[in-house]
């Protein structure tokens, strides 16, 4: 069985090797962290990457400059050995990266900080430099709290009247950017809101979850129920691919979800008795498509036409 492309015949091949005495199975470890979810081994990352540093070098704050610079070299240690390690068993992608940057300075820089001040009132070694990290670690915590757990979870509803070449004025619901690795209160929240608005055409322009294949195929049924939701008062509901969806998952999910997935096509949908032409892009041009699908958007039409594309900047690459 391979995960990522990573084989555990491999991995448990790996040899034993010694710490404090003891014998300790390489594999074994590997395989436990694995069972990990990423964005917990992301977080374990970057508190070992603290901890180790502050404890490594003696439980006790620094107070030279080679103290410090012993406590730098074995940050970036075991933040390599880390990345490396969780990159092997779970493939990190650019977002992976970008969120272990952020748990760097909102979780690292306020446990390293904080803990040499720990140390120093313990030891009764205050300085002015150790008391003005402190007040430094306790601003990023606090960004670190707003940012992920008070501001993600609020829910702001925009509603903008647009004119358009329709019979009977239309309900459009737009839902962008869940970018979720798995579905909870706040995702029901959005979908409930959105569908008590009736709309009569529900558009996903992409980024509809994020995270690592295995976590997004075990939460396949949760996001297919959201699709579901969105359709059941029988409004229209197409999607098309962002930056972080896997096509080849997102597809079967809009397939089951009742969605129609319109990369790269042009489709004329009945809307509220009215024919609405949709038009999706994604956001990669592999083959050509994307552009091809663009320049067809130039065929005269006396339908409402619709671009529906992940970034908004596609609409410049519409010909002349």
């Amino acid at each position: 069985m391979t995960t990522n492309g990573v084989s555990w015949a491999a991995l448990c091949a790996l040899p034993f090797f010694r710490v404090a005495g003891r014998r300790v199975n390489v594999g074994l470890i590997a395989g436990r962290l694995s069972a990990m979810n990423l964005s917990l081994a992301l977080l374990a990352v970057a508190v070992l990457t603290a901890l180790i540093p502050m404890l490594g070098v003696g439980p006790k704050p620094p107070s030279s400059l080679r103290h410090i610079e012993k406590s730098f070299v074995l940050a970036v240690v075991t933040l390599v050995a880390g990345t490396v390690v969780f990159h092997l068993l779970y493939g990190l992608t650019f977002f992976s990266v970008a969120h272990l940057g952020y748990l760097l300075v909102v979780v690292t820089a306020p446990v390293l900080l904080l803990g040499w001040f720990l140390l120093a009132v313990i030891r009764r070694r205050q300085t002015l430099l150790l008391r003005a990290g402190a007040l430094l670690g306790v601003a990023l915590a606090g960004v670190g709290v707003w940012a992920t757990h008070i501001e993600p979870n609020w829910l702001q509803t925009d509603t903008v009247q647009v004119f358009g070449p329709v019979q009977d004025s239309l309900t459009i619901g737009v839902l962008a950017d869940l970018q979720t690795p798995n579905v909870g209160p706040h995702e029901w929240n959005a979908v409930n809101t959105l569908t008590g608005s009736e709309p009569d055409l529900v558009l996903i322009p992409g980024d509809f979850f994020q995270g690592p294949p295995n976590q997004i195929s075990a939460e396949t049924p949760n996001f297919v129920a959201l699709l579901q939701a969105l359709g059941a008062d029988g409004a229209v509901v197409a999607i098309v691919s962002g930056d972080s969806d896997f096509v080849g998952q997102l597809v079967p999910m809009a397939n089951e979800g009742g969605a129609l997935m319109i990369d790269n096509t042009i489709t004329d949908v009945v809307v509220k008795g009215q024919t609405v032409r949709l038009a999706g892009v994604s956001v990669a041009d592999n083959d050509g498509a994307r552009l091809d699908t663009l320049a067809e958007l130039l065929t005269p039409s006396d339908e409402m036409t619709i671009l529906l594309a992940h970034r908004p900047d596609a609409v410049f690459d519409l010909p002349q």
